[in-house]
C-alpha cells in the first residue's frame, strides 16, 4: 500500500518515453522583463538565456515529493472503466 498523495497514471505504451524525458531550465536576466500582471512577465526584445540546467525524468524525485507513478496496461479501457463505474467524471486529469 502506498502513502503517496499525488498519483500519476500513465498508458504502458509512454513508458519508454517517459523514463527518456530530458528537459532544460532556463535562467534570464529579470531586469529585461516588464511585469504586466502579478504571474505574468513579458520582455519586448529577443534575448539570451544566462544559464541552463539539463534535467531528466526522475522517479525518486517524484516520490520524495509524495507522488506515486503507476504505468497501465490497456489505458483507454481503464479510463471507460473508472467513468462507468463513477469513480471519475472526466479523463481530463488522467
Amino acid at each position: 500500500m502506498t502513502t503517496s498523495k499525488y498519483f500519476m497514471l500513465i498508458d504502458e505504451i509512454n513508458k519508454h518515453a517517459v523514463f527518456n524525458h530530458k528537459f532544460s531550465i532556463y535562467t534570464f536576466d529579470k531586469s529585461k522583463f516588464e511585469q504586466i500582471s502579478p504571474s505574468e512577465y513579458v520582455c519586448k526584445t529577443n534575448i539570451s538565456p544566462m544559464h541552463e540546467t539539463k534535467h531528466r525524468f526522475n522517479v525518486e524525485l517524484l516520490q520524495e515529493h509524495n507522488h506515486e507513478l503507476f504505468f497501465i496496461k490497456n489505458f483507454n479501457e481503464f479510463v471507460q472503466t473508472m467513468k462507468h463505474e463513477n469513480l471519475i467524471t472526466t479523463a481530463q486529469n488522467i
